[in-house]
């Protein structure tokens, strides 16, 4: 049997403050080209736990809870703000734009590829 190097132990989760809504994150990889990992519908940041040590080996690794999913605030719905594919991917274009602050590679799950696009 053969044994991976990589691990699934992660990091604490981290908060970025997004509109006034706490939006939780991980990350890991210090050096390479950014990915950021976006989930899919039901899901949070930790559909991608066994991906992001892997991807990490060569790239800095981002992987977001979309607003109202995971770790993330989930506002009322209509409550300042709507859940909608359009705040979904403003959010993600900030992120990229605040947290990462380069250039992104963005990979996406189910709704996640939507919101990428």
């Amino acid at each position: 049997m053969t044994t991976s190097k990589n691990t699934t132990i992660l990091a604490s989760a981290q908060t970025w403050i997004w509109r006034g809504f706490p939006i939780c994150y991980q990350t890991q990889g210090t050096a390479g080209p950014s990915v950021v990992l976006v989930h899919g519908f039901g899901a949070s940041w930790g559909h991608w736990r066994k991906n992001i040590p892997v991807l990490a080996e060569h790239n800095r690794v981002y992987a977001i809870d979309l607003l109202g999913f995971g770790g993330s605030a989930k506002p009322a719905p209509g409550e300042k703000i709507a859940y909608t594919f359009e705040t979904w991917g403003q959010q993600i274009a900030d992120f990229c734009r605040e947290v990462v602050g380069e250039p992104v590679f963005l990979v996406g799950n189910s709704v996640g590829c939507i919101v990428v696009m």
